[in-house]
């Protein structure tokens, strides 16, 4: 069958995706009585479409999607793509019929950096679609690069500045260079561009906005949680370290360790994320006001884009440094539940798990062994998947 539209949502990254595609994904069978689609076959997680991302790029890139995706070289590149086209035909095939197909994945915004890539999506797309509307969310850059830096120890980064030294033309961050691409192989007229800023979303929310925008009615939809909440500063700079220990992949080869690591860490250390000086945020988004302003005139008839409220920083650094302490509250969490021995520089402890209290009781004696020695045992119980937060 052939949609009368396809809803194309590009992102960009850190401006609420994953709660669109939650929304989206949870509500799939009120929206097809609407006229509307979120297929399954474009992606198997948490309802996001990277499928088409690891489909469109270069064949010679071979990245963290890929991996997850079981892509680690060119011939299984190729099945990749063979397989999707073939799930992609047989799912849209089977539809008795439908007007609006809605297709989201932020990393559209952040992985597809060349017109080919945005081409190859639209090629895949275009025999079941009649006619496309380019969703794109923006925010401001410093904005975004905070929250990224946040996502990015979730994902396994390591410690370092939560502010990229990037030019000014930097795909990631420049959204007239970006959104350019996305002209050129879609038209100026199917980009719709958004303001990811409450006072700019209809009736200040996000889902609702995404609604009006894209024609849904709100019939009994259910409704969804924010996705991604924030770590406080300690939480960041406590993971950055505790990643150095459980790496995302060994080799090509996905390692299972990180398992629900984010989910346990919010509840321990739920936070606002990362901050920086005033005067560094300023400077960081002054790089791209020229080009937020070349986007405010082209797409939405304004002369400037964004009015960022910069007093919200503080004058001076905030990060969070000693990490020690960080380490024991975590430790408060695992040790009750872990009923086995430690063994911390060649001592074997044996510790009981009635109650919480024993991370009083053993705070003393485990202030004595060195930071590395308890963050590499923090790293192993998860590797043994037997931690869980309470």
């Amino acid at each position: 069958m052939k949609f009368k539209k396809c809803v194309l949502h590009i992102g960009i990254e850190k401006t609420g995706s994953t709660t669109i595609q939650r929304f989206l994904e949870k509500n799939r069978e009120a929206l097809i009585d609407q006229g509307h689609y979120y297929p399954k076959s474009l992606g198997p997680c948490r309802g996001s479409h990277y499928y088409l991302v690891v489909y469109s790029r270069h064949e010679d890139v071979y990245d963290d999607l890929r991996l997850i995706s079981g892509v680690s070289n060119k011939e299984e590149l190729y099945s990749f793509r063979r397989k999707l086209e073939n799930e992609i035909e047989q799912e849209f095939n089977s539809l008795e019929g439908g007007r609006t197909l809605h297709i989201s994945c932020e990393n559209f915004h952040s992985r597809l950096h060349g017109i080919p890539a945005i081409e190859k999506v639209k090629k895949l797309l275009s025999p079941y679609v009649q006619d496309f509307q380019v969703l794109c969310y923006l925010r401001p850059q410093h904005e975004v690069a905070l929250s990224l830096y946040s996502t990015d120890m979730k994902l396994g980064g390591l410690p370092k500045s939560p502010l990229p030294k990037v030019d000014s033309n930097n795909h990631y961050y420049n959204y007239f260079v970006m959104l350019e691409k996305w002209r050129h192989v879609f038209g100026s007229k199917n980009l719709e561009i958004r303001l990811f800023d409450r006072e700019n979303l209809y009736d200040n929310d996000l889902i609702k906005d995404y609604m009006y925008t894209t024609g849904l009615r709100n019939n009994n939809l259910i409704s969804i949680e924010k996705e991604n909440e924030s770590l406080s500063l300690e939480g960041l700079e406590l993971l950055g370290e505790l990643n150095k220990y459980l790496p995302r992949f060994e080799g090509d080869k996905p390692t299972g360790y990180r398992k629900n690591i984010a989910e346990c860490m919010e509840k321990i250390f739920p936070g606002k994320g990362a901050t920086i000086k005033r005067k560094s945020a300023e400077d960081f988004y002054h790089q791209f006001e020229e080009s937020n302003n070349q986007v405010a005139k082209k797409y939405l008839s304004k002369s400037k884009l964004f009015f960022p409220r910069f007093l919200k920083y503080p004058e001076d650094e905030s990060y969070f440094n000693d990490v020690d302490e960080s380490v024991f509250i975590l430790l408060s969490h695992i040790i009750p539940i872990y009923d086995k021995k430690i063994v911390l520089n060649g001592i074997s402890i044996t510790l009981p798990i009635e109650s919480r209290k024993i991370y009083q009781n053993y705070k003393d004696m485990l202030r004595l062994y060195e930071k590395e020695k308890l963050l590499s045992f923090v790293a192993q119980i998860w590797k043994s998947n037997e931690f869980k937060s309470t």
